[in-house]
């Protein structure tokens, strides 16, 4: 497997926790309408040190542990984080993503995308379309800006949790090393 077992096996591992600590803040008084999302600094961050078949199964991988602890739509997450993958991917090929202050900027915005999806996408669920309950930017933006900070401040360490470089690392063959032997 591309990446490693191990890697992708750690990858679950983390975005458990992370989505389970996500769920938690968002049941919170304190913090509920400030509720970062981790899965979007999570995919912004390895996107950005991924190749791009690699981080499109991570999103997939991500959507698919982010609906199993929330009650998201399964196929509205994967949308959602397979865009920003693409989106992160296309812009990877141009300009060095892997810096904290774009990968802020990006995670930021792209909260704010999938949250505006994910209200869009209840909002057509919904038995009466009846409009926005509320002002989008009310709490979308409130996400965006907890989620860019949190991409700020822990960001470049969530993408060095253990277990998770061989999803990014080249494999090189055992005689590659030879030489220094």
């Amino acid at each position: 497997m591309s990446g490693g077992l191990v890697g992708w096996a750690c990858l679950l591992l983390w975005s458990a926790w992370a989505f389970a600590a996500q769920g938690v803040l968002a049941r919170s008084d304190l913090f509920a309408s400030w509720t970062p999302d981790v899965g979007v600094v999570l995919l912004v961050g390895l996107a950005s040190r991924m190749t791009p078949e690699r981080a499109r199964a991570g999103a997939v991988l991500l959507a698919l542990t982010r609906a199993g602890l929330s009650g998201d739509p399964v196929v509205a997450v994967l949308a959602a984080y397979l865009a920003l993958v693409v989106v992160v991917s296309s812009l990877r090929a141009s300009v060095n993503t892997d810096g904290t202050v774009l990968r802020g900027f990006l995670s930021g915005l792209g909260a704010l995308a999938v949250v505006g999806w994910l209200a869009l996408v209840d909002l057509v669920r919904a038995d009466t379309p009846v409009g926005w309950s509320q002002p989008l930017g009310e709490w979308a933006w409130r996400a965006a800006f907890s989620t860019a900070l949190l991409s700020f401040v822990f960001g470049g360490w969530l993408r060095r949790l253990p277990g998770l470089g061989p999803l990014w690392r080249k494999e090189r063959p055992w005689g590659f090393a030879e030489p220094a032997r």
